[in-house]
């Protein structure tokens, strides 16, 4: 475990541009940034930025909530997965808000990005191959007179997908998107109403809408006329319906439902927008249909961004950050450290690592932590020892590695040296450890610890291993035969 402290700052800043839809009476936006840091100065960043009128939360809420991080540390896990991080930490930090939760939880996977030096998408998703996203750029003009020439500055700026807030004027809005459809026959067009169109409206101009060949409407009506207006022939997608569980669920089971909209601001974080992606793609995948899947959209907290969460080959969800104004899904978040060479495992050094970054984590056993140097410094101990003794790169040597350091540092420094350790089960009993030792072909065991000393003036850095060199061979229990030796 570690102890992450944290910091808030409260900003504000004005808009460049007036926003459409329920925040269009705003010209300043407030948010907090909230800062994790551990003692060795790797750092996680945050942010809460409700939409007054629209989050459920507001920034006064989410701020108190997060101000009282900074009262104690933050006692986190960094070699826990990622919802295990997340489970474990709100376990002892429990949060109400659903920004100050989204706030502690992206600080949380950006520090531990940080510490591994992976890219957020890349500690989620692993390495699973991702196709690109689309992105609907919204219309921020909200005189429907001027969409036309908006949406021409869009595509002509790179612009795939547009998306446009209606429901104040819906006459006006459609005489609009009908010239859009004119110029641009097959440009995808998706609608959000904010549930502000009365459904008598909608269904009188659900003809003009259906010709429109929209790829998503967002929430048209209010929550108590989505029942009339399932029977209308429109591709709708869910938004703010998600925060009401009940409703939800008995939409989306309704078979009326195109896609849904998961905003880990509003909902309360990531590991809500996974359950609620979960959901809704269960319950689309257990009815019978002819269309294809449910597609989920995720959105970041910005406005203008829109995203469908891709699955891996497993079925696990995978979420793809993205700024709202950088087209390329590519390009990582600077400071990352992220670079798209492979390491291969015959690559691996600890001594390397620990000449990189000495003071940062490297074992949290029973409580007690090792940095890199520390490890590396035992390890040099025991490659003395091991030069002492005669072994040389390509021996054979047995270890029966048990959950201690010094297992770990033999194991390190045979890696180093280029000797294939040969792992032993513990609960071996004594004639299947004579089957085993015999088969193996060892030169040298290791049975006592490391020492704390140089007990010989023997060379501690390696040459380089070959990448078709064994690493190790690990004999089985033998709970079902014979013990068996799997090379690695």
């Amino acid at each position: 475990m570690t102890e992450l402290h944290a910091q808030v700052d409260l900003l504000e800043g004005e808009l460049t541009e007036s926003l459409v839809g329920r925040g269009a009476a705003l010209s300043k936006r407030a948010f907090a940034v909230l800062q994790l840091e551990r003692g060795d100065g790797t750092t996680g960043l945050g942010e809460a930025s409700p939409l007054p009128g629209y989050s459920p939360d507001s920034m006064a809420e989410a701020s108190d909530e997060l101000h009282r991080l900074a009262e104690a540390p933050i006692i986190a896990n960094p070699l826990a997965s990622p919802f295990e991080l997340l489970v474990e930490t709100f376990a002892r930090h429990p949060l109400t808000h659903p920004a100050s939760r989204f706030a502690l939880e992206t600080a949380l996977l950006d520090w531990l990005g940080h510490t591994r030096g992976e890219p957020l998408h890349q500690i989620l998703g692993g390495d699973a191959k991702r196709q690109p996203i689309p992105i609907a750029d919204l219309v921020m003009e909200a005189s429907p007179a001027s969409w036309p020439a908006c949406a021409d500055a869009l595509l002509a700026g790179g612009a795939t997908h547009l998306k446009l807030k209606v429901g104040a004027d819906l006459d006006a809005e459609l005489a609009s998107l009908k010239a859009i459809r004119q110029t641009h026959p097959t440009l995808p067009l998706r609608l959000d109403g904010n549930g502000r169109i009365p459904f008598e409206a909608l269904r009188a101009h659900a003809g003009s809408l259906e010709a429109l060949e929209l790829e998503l409407f967002e929430e048209p009506v209010a929550p108590e006329e989505w029942p009339a207006a399932l029977d209308l022939p429109l591709p709708y997608a869910l938004d703010e319906s998600l925060r009401d569980a009940e409703l939800s669920e008995r939409l989306l089971g309704s078979g009326g439902i195109r896609a849904v909209v998961i905003k880990p601001m509003v909902l309360g974080g990531l590991r809500t927008s996974f359950e609620v992606a979960e959901r809704a793609l269960s319950m689309d995948q257990s009815r019978e249909r002819s269309r294809p899947s449910l597609p989920l959209r995720f959105k970041p907290s910005s406005p203008r961004a829109s995203a469908r969460i891709p699955r891996s080959r497993s079925g696990r969800l995978i979420v793809s950050p993205r700024s709202a104004t950088d087209r390329s899904w590519r390009t990582m978040r600077p400071g990352w450290g992220f670079t798209s060479k492979r390491t291969r495992m015959h690559e691996l050094s600890i001594l390397a690592a620990a000449d990189d970054a000495p003071a940062r984590d490297c074992l949290i056993l029973n409580d007690e932590i090792w940095s890199y140097g520390d490890i590396a410094a035992r390890v040099r101990n025991a490659l003395r020892s091991l030069r002492a003794r005669g072994v040389k790169s390509g021996d054979r040597v047995a270890v029966t590695p048990r959950v201690d350091v010094d297992s770990i540092v033999w194991l390190y420094a045979l890696f180093e040296l280029g000797c294939p350790a040969v792992l032993l089960h513990p609960r071996l009993s004594e004639r299947e450890r004579g089957v085993v030792l015999g088969e193996a072909q060892f030169t040298h065991m290791i049975t006592e610890q490391v020492p704390e000393g140089a007990v010989a003036d023997a060379p501690s850095t390696p040459g380089p291993i070959s990448a078709d060199r064994t690493l190790s061979i690990a004999y089985t229990s033998g709970s079902r035969g014979t013990p068996r030796g799997a090379r690695l």
